[in-house]
């Protein structure tokens, strides 16, 4: 199978690696032939020996739930959330070809839910981690960017932080006609600058700020707090402008 998102049946497979030894059993992807559950495209996880490093979803309707391996019926969009599970030591390294991927509208992100971090798999070919005991890796497809349904509410790492002309801030909305708000607060709590201010449908959506207040002007290099919220979830995190 090809992991070009334009096609009607694609597989990207995943690579996992931990202190040099490397897991290319995973992946995922939708095919015509497929089930919503166990099918001849899975593959299970195989059974675990001295060192193991697992990266798997699961399905509690089958008898053996791990799957290493995921195909699912084709359809608009589609949230698979993977395990991780180790007896290894130090970072994890999650890979794949974001080439193969092809020049499409298919949208593809990846969310750590623990680290709060949202990336799009279109434009990186690896994320790394620290692994905590119950990590999580989510993954986002949508054949459009309208049909992009995250089953989360989320704000991403601002990225470059720290910054000196422009920080990008992307966030995540789950639920249809969410009242968004997203705005810059100094350590005082004193409000320098909306950047969001409306009604979102489910999807993911980025805002850029430029480092300055209200009224246009440059505000002063330090540290701030960037706040989202919707429909009653807050999240927060700091940015450094130099």
């Amino acid at each position: 199978l090809t992991a070009d998102l334009s096609n009607r049946d694609w597989f990207v497979p995943l690579a996992i690696a931990q202190e040099g030894i490397i897991n290319h059993t995973t992946g995922f992807g939708m095919h015509t032939e497929a089930n919503p559950s166990k099918d001849y495209f899975d593959q299970m996880v195989v059974p675990r020996f001295i060192n193991y490093l697992e990266f798997y979803t699961t399905h509690t309707d089958y008898f053996y739930p791990w799957f290493a391996k995921d195909l699912v019926p084709p359809s608009n969009s589609n949230t698979w959330e993977f395990s991780f599970e180790s007896n290894l030591k130090g970072p994890v390294e999650l890979s794949w070809t974001k080439e193969d991927l092809g020049m499409n509208e298919a949208q593809l992100f990846l969310f750590d839910p623990i680290a709060g971090v949202l990336l799009d798999m279109k434009k990186s070919n690896r994320y790394r981690f620290e692994p905590q005991s119950n990590q999580s890796i989510r993954l986002f497809y949508g054949a459009s960017e309208k049909e992009l349904s995250p089953d989360v509410n989320a704000l991403n790492a601002a990225w470059p932080n720290p910054f000196s002309g422009e920080t990008n801030i992307s966030f995540v909305v789950k639920d249809k006609s969410s009242k968004v708000t997203l705005a810059v607060y100094d350590l005082m709590g004193k409000k320098i600058n909306q950047l969001v201010e409306g009604v979102y449908d489910s999807g993911v959506y980025s805002s850029q700020w430029q480092g300055n207040d209200a009224r246009g002007e440059q505000a002063a290099a330090g540290l701030y707090m960037v706040r989202l919220e919707i429909n009653g979830f807050v999240s927060s995190q700091r940015i450094i402008k130099k």
